[in-house]
């Protein structure tokens, strides 16, 4: 799909400026929504692997939708819908249909084969137990809220990864996705580090936190913590010396560190151990170095945010709604009270009044707690096996430094699920829509076989110190 260069420059621009037009005429009408629709179906059905890179790319803008009559839309929920369309109607080619139950066939192998029979069976518990707590929630009018958050957080993150798995049978077409997922990370970096200087951003602890076109810093720096951690790995594991990528990450990594969150300082800590092995030794002096005074600078410059541990400070704040959250459990550990219903039984029952401030919260900081309190022993379990297929995955990351024969993909977003998850620990870690799409995009990165091969002593490695191989669509970052 991705072979003829040309093609797929055409299908990126045009994908491109069909969500710019849908932007530069908000409120979109009907009529042209539907003309740009079509465009993105078309696309779709063309070069498919682009509409799904665009997808992974626009997941940042989940929090700036634009208006078509009386609806608001994102543009990666537009996106991949068109990508769905395109995909099924590539599948009913002639050529395709002459073959189908063979095709078919491999296809549905290649679903499975990622993540295991055993992962889709609890998913699929997972889905039928949140609607039907649905039909049990408190207050029926939250099942409106619930119903969303099944189709941002699990219906849509699936068919995502679907998409993708059914999509792609070559590295250049996974590298293609994991290149545009970083450069719209990349680009958020950009705006929130112009944003703040020009004095947008969110006052809090003496210091001015960016938060680019995100709600808040915390859901800037969760979000963008993922592709920063993830271009960096890339580029430690595969032992890449030019400037520009680096350069890249390095705004990336500012843009971060200008949030002043400390879930993402968690986050950063964990990345960090697992690439120490990776790191020469003059790199992990250089590192250890700019650690320490980046940490030393942090702390003078913004010390209430760094080590404030006053009653009011969000660090306490943060430990009355764990034991919140968690007397939600103990009161209904076994079934939970559904998806988003966190908010509407918090306030009026749960709320510890010193925690009077963040009233308003719609999840408990915590990933574990808040998946147990959504959508009750189920999500619990669900969350500590991923937990633990994770950690194996990270410890096997750090242990393979000395091994030449490396998956240059699946390692670097191992790290990332690593640092994703701490991050998850002390904040919002899944439950929105472009945490849970990232999340399975890294995910399928981690673990989907598309077309293996190792790293040194290749044609792959070869072909990308020339940059013409199957990497060439990650140069440029």
């Amino acid at each position: 799909m991705l072979d003829n260069i040309r093609a797929v420059t055409l299908a990126t621009i045009c994908g491109i400026a069909a969500i710019s037009l849908l932007y530069a005429t908000e409120p979109v009408p009907i009529m042209l929504a539907f003309v740009i629709f079509a465009v993105l179906v078309t696309l779709a059905a063309w070069q498919p692997i682009v509409v799904l890179g665009l997808v992974a790319a626009s997941l940042p803008l989940y929090h700036q939708p634009f208006e078509a009559g009386t609806s608001q839309l994102a543009p990666s929920e537009l996106l991949l819908l068109a990508a769905a369309l395109g995909t099924a109607a590539r599948a009913t080619r002639p050529d395709q249909l002459r073959r189908m139950r063979d095709f078919v066939l491999t296809r549905l192998g290649r679903l499975v084969q990622p993540f295991g029979v055993a992962t889709f069976v609890a998913l699929a518990l997972l889905t039928v137990a949140g609607l039907g707590l649905l039909a049990l929630v408190e207050d029926p009018d939250a099942r409106s809220a619930g119903l969303r958050e099944l189709r941002w957080t699990v219906i849509e993150p699936l068919l995502f990864v679907a998409l993708l798995i059914w999509n792609t049978s070559r590295r250049k077409e996974q590298a293609f996705v994991v290149g545009a997922f970083i450069a719209g990370g990349f680009l958020v970096g950009i705006w929130g580090l112009i944003d703040g200087a020009v004095g947008g951003g969110v006052s809090a602890g003496g210091v001015l936190r960016v938060d680019g076109p995100f709600p808040h810093p915390n859901a800037y720096a969760m979000y963008l913590l993922r592709p920063v951690v993830l271009a960096v790995a890339y580029l430690v594991v595969t032992r890449t010396n030019r400037p520009l990528p680096w350069i890249a990450c390095g705004i990336g990594g500012a843009s971060l560190v200008a949030s002043f969150s400390r879930s993402a300082a968690l986050g950063l800590i964990v990345a960090g151990i697992l690439l120490w092995p990776w790191l020469s030794p003059r790199l992990r002096l250089a590192g250890g170095l700019a650690a320490t005074v980046l940490g030393l600078a942090l702390v003078l410059v913004a010390t209430d945010r760094a080590v404030g541990s006053s009653g009011t400070d969000s660090l306490a704040l943060r430990l009355d709604i764990w034991q919140s959250g968690l007397a939600m459990v103990r009161d209904r550990p076994i079934l939970g009270y559904g998806p988003d219903q966190f908010l509407y039984v918090y306030s009026p029952r749960y709320i510890d009044p010193a925690a009077w401030s963040e009233r308003f919260t719609a999840h408990s900081h915590n990933l574990l707690i808040d998946a147990w309190v959504r959508v009750g022993i189920i999500g619990a379990v669900l969350v500590a096996l991923a937990l633990a297929r994770i950690v194996r995955a990270a410890v096997a990351t750090a242990s393979a430094a000395k091994r030449e024969n490396i998956d240059v993909f699946a390692m670097p977003a191992a790290i990332t699920l690593a640092a994703s998850f701490m991050q998850g620990m002390v904040d919002n870690g899944y439950f929105v829509h472009d945490l849970a799409m990232s999340a399975w995009l890294i995910a399928w990165i981690a673990f989907a076989k598309v077309d293996i091969q190792t790293w040194r002593g290749t044609r792959l490695h070869e072909r990308y110190r020339d940059r013409r191989g199957g990497t060439r669509w990650l140069a440029p970052l």
